[in-house]
């Protein structure tokens, strides 16, 4: 298809010299004929020297638009070197970026909301009731071996676990969690009753994965602990219980687990061709979409090229049909849309927030390179956020 103008010229040149041999025949036709001499040795070698003239003229002006399309090739590729190199540094500081504000974000709300429920647990403190001279005794006895038997109610009952009582003591109960949610880090103030010292806080956080959390203050009635430190699980609703040293153990109260997010590059394997891909444009250019080489390999490249002097326009969607899993989502694109070195591309609309890559892109070429090589040549980086630990496939 790139062949056509070349296939052209060299047409052309064929009918140069066809109607240049044309043109010797017509006029051996209008000598008499044998034994009549041939013609004047002038005229044929001034028709032949036309014809032969034209045809070098041709393929001289042929083997020049082939040298200024190669040229104009070694300049994209180098184009395209260097802005897959950019995207990559614009895509690392753009990760660093997004990671420290959704870093600093998280630690400035955990400090807030300490801050609150510490006042509160600092007025209640004051009340007789949460002394620790007058806390109700308990039964000490050993707990089991092989860690906390605790008894997660189906579909978050609220009701008490049929623990029965030790020593006369009534098993713990949740009465009210301050969040109902929270991703690592977050306190929740647990209120309930029959608390003590030595009270454990546990948080389902997928199913069979129980993991214990930090307590920062504990009175009779509240516990303030840290929702666990915990990677690699996906959100999950599940339950927070309370285990005493006499190994009775509190009803669940539901509560959902969400994982820490973090960005990272959608990874496109270098060099590989990408099927999901409509690519269009309104001229006979070839065109093709493939990853590159960029931060951790998540670049993608596509061009629309044409030896063409017409010019064309261009209506991509990218990865229509691709969805991110297991709670990612599109965080940003980055991305050039003059990669070429004769066209431009805008970047319409992409799923922000969604878990859809699908991306709509307008290009149109400007001025052939050289009068001749015509290209619309854009790139860029998806970057999605998603659970820290967690596969998005």
């Amino acid at each position: 298809m790139a062949t056509k103008p070349f296939t052209r010229l060299f047409a052309g040149a064929t009918l140069l010299g066809g109607l240049a041999l044309t043109a010797v025949a017509g006029l051996a036709q209008g000598f008499p004929k044998p034994p009549a001499p041939p013609p004047p040795s002038s005229v044929v070698s001034a028709v032949q020297g036309a014809a032969n003239q034209a045809v070098g003229a041709v393929t001289e002006l042929t083997a020049d638009q082939k040298q200024k399309v190669e040229e104009a090739k070694r300049q994209l590729e180098a184009k395209v070197k260097a802005a897959g190199e950019a995207l990559k540094i614009r895509a690392a500081q753009r990760v660093s970026q997004l990671n420290t504000f959704y870093s600093d974000q998280r630690k400035t709300r955990q400090a807030s909301q300490k801050t609150l429920l510490s006042r509160n647990l600092i007025v209640k403190a004051k009340g007789p009731a949460l002394a620790t001279s007058e806390r109700a005794p308990v039964a000490k006895t050993t707990p089991a071996s092989g860690g906390p038997t605790l008894r997660p109610m189906p579909g978050g009952s609220n009701s008490q676990p049929s623990s029965g009582s030790a020593g006369g003591v009534p098993a713990p109960m949740i009465l009210n969690l301050s969040s109902t949610s929270g991703e690592p880090g977050d306190p929740i103030l647990v209120t309930g009753t029959g608390f003590t010292p030595a009270t454990e806080v546990y948080f389902l956080v997928g199913p069979s994965r129980l993991e214990k959390a930090p307590v920062g203050f504990s009175t009779d009635t509240q516990l303030m602990v840290d929702v666990p430190q915990v990677t690699g699980i996906p959100a999950f609703s599940g339950l927070v219980q309370v285990k005493r040293e006499d190994s009775q153990v509190s009803q669940g109260s539901p509560f959902r687990f969400t994982p820490r997010t973090t960005i990272i590059g959608y990874f496109i394997e270098y060099s590989s061709v990408i099927a999901d891909a409509e690519l269009h444009d309104d001229g006979e250019a070839a065109r093709y979409i493939q990853g590159y080489d960029s931060i951790r390999g998540s670049g993608f490249f596509v061009r629309h090229s044409s030896v063409s002097p017409f010019g064309f326009k261009v209506d991509d969607t990218l990865f229509p049909n691709t969805r991110l899993k297991n709670g990612w989502v599109v965080e940003d694109v980055i991305f050039n849309g003059s990669i070429g070195g004769s066209g431009k591309a805008d970047l319409l609309e992409f799923g922000k927030g969604t878990n859809a890559l699908k991306m709509k892109v307008h290009g149109w070429t400007i001025a052939p390179v050289f009068g001749i090589f015509e290209d619309v040549s854009y790139g860029g980086n998806i970057l999605i956020r998603g659970p820290e630990g967690v596969s998005y496939k």
